[in-house]
């Protein structure tokens, strides 16, 4: 086995030779370990990915016709990254978006996200109708391409792309923005790690843009985790309200058999039968409060360790942001002046600013969204025996953006988000 780098070679009969189409696409007969997807091109079976272990001949007799070249776009890029800035890529995407999306997909994405001549804003309500729009185009777009598929091709993921477009239409007609977010953070932090490969290979600045690479996973990690946060949120309220129509159940069954009881009716088998009966529904109401509130409860600490956890992870990229990688930032500019090389990368410095306190704005807003949801249902007004979670993570994630907004008036760097007061 031997683990090698192959552009395109297709087989070409009338010529009698190997032609090269593309850097992106290797044709496989048999017996090769991929680690990606599957395509068709004509009867040709197309595997698009960089690297894969080869055992067996690369070679395949069919026609086929040669596509034209043109500008590289940005998923092409991506796959020319080293195998570490693949991973990267590869973090990015999951089960709410699998990476087979982004790839099937890849030139319509950029087109609809980066290929418009204004500047989209999703919290911009002016740019809500467009973004809503392209959401469910892509969900249109990526059924169909699912239906097209070859059916009877165990390598194709036909299936895992429908399951996708299902989920995306579950979740994200009535959430457009969030989709659109994590599509635009991922091309952007795509186009990073092409524009550091670029840079890094012309000045050598390899150990700047792993560092740079590291930043920006960490920060799409915890965008992910407070996804999930808003998740918990979603699946709390839905608790609560359950919870509460079966409250309202439980008084309308008491107020039944108090009525019934106040007539003084004289003893029966009926009336025994009635009062057991009644006897059997409130036990039967009581047991399933009782799992409401065992699930509310696992939801709570549920909610509270993702947000603990998230926080800490906040804290800690924003130590390293602030503390080093502006700080050098500082010292870079001063060693300029005596002629050193500057590297200025002040734009993505801001960029990761701004993610910061976007990340900080949200996980205190679903702090205050958990600290609400609290205080409607009786059992968590209780005292604990602990100490209130929530509480103490408000003054962290408060904190943490005090100290974002003190370190940039000390520092003089512009800082442009603007957000609700928290």
């Amino acid at each position: 086995r031997k683990s090698q780098f192959l552009s395109s070679i297709f087989w070409n009969r009338s010529s009698n030779k190997y032609s090269n189409l593309s850097a992106s696409y290797i044709i496989l007969t048999e017996g090769g370990s991929i680690y990606s997807n599957v395509i068709y091109v004509g009867r040709v079976k197309v595997i698009h990915y960089t690297y894969f272990l080869l055992t067996h001949s690369v070679e395949c007799y069919f026609d086929v016709k040669e596509r034209k070249h043109e500008k590289m776009a940005l998923w092409n890029k991506v796959q020319q990254l080293n195998e570490a800035s693949i991973q990267k890529v590869h973090s990015l995407y999951g089960e709410h978006f699998p990476i087979e999306v982004r790839y099937i997909l890849a030139g319509w994405i950029e087109d609809k996200i980066l290929g418009v001549s204004v500047d989209i804003d999703p919290d911009n309500p002016a740019h809500e109708h467009y973004i809503s729009n392209v959401v469910i185009e892509l969900i249109n777009v990526l059924e169909a391409k699912a239906q097209n598929m070859v059916n009877d091709d165990p390598c194709l993921n036909r299936i895992r792309l429908i399951n996708a477009a299902q989920t995306f239409r579950q979740r994200y007609t009535t959430d457009p923005l969030a989709l659109y977010r994590f599509l635009r953070h991922c091309l952007t932090v795509e186009s990073h790690l092409v524009e550091q490969m670029t840079v890094g290979n012309a000045l050598g600045l390899n150990a700047i843009a792993d560092e740079s690479a590291e930043i920006m996973e960490r920060l799409a990690q915890i965008k992910q985790k407070t996804m999930e946060t808003a998740d918990i949120l979603r699946r709390m309220e839905q608790e609560q309200e359950a919870f509460a129509i079966k409250c309202h159940d439980r008084q309308k069954l008491e107020g039944i058999m108090q009525l019934h009881r106040m007539r003084a009716q004289p003893i029966t088998v009926q009336t025994q039968q009635l009062e057991k009966d009644f006897n059997a529904q409130k036990e039967r109401i009581d047991y399933e409060l009782k799992q409401k509130i065992t699930g509310l409860m696992q939801l709570k600490n549920e909610l509270e360790e993702k947000i603990h956890t998230t926080v800490s992870d906040l804290s800690h990229l924003q130590g390293k942001v602030l503390d080093d990688e502006l700080t050098r930032w500082k010292r870079d500019q001063q060693l300029a002046g005596n002629g050193a090389f500057l590297n200025n990368n002040l734009d993505t410095l801001q960029s990761w600013c701004e993610d910061l306190a976007e990340l900080i704005w949200h996980n205190r807003h679903q702090l205050k969204e958990a600290e609400r949801l609290k205080q409607n249902i009786p059992v968590f007004s209780q005292p604990q025996p602990t100490m209130d979670r929530l509480a103490s993570l408000q003054e962290k994630v408060k904190f943490l953006y005090d100290m974002l907004n003190v370190y940039y008036a000390f520092t003089n760097f512009p800082f442009v988000v603007v957000k609700d007061s928290l």
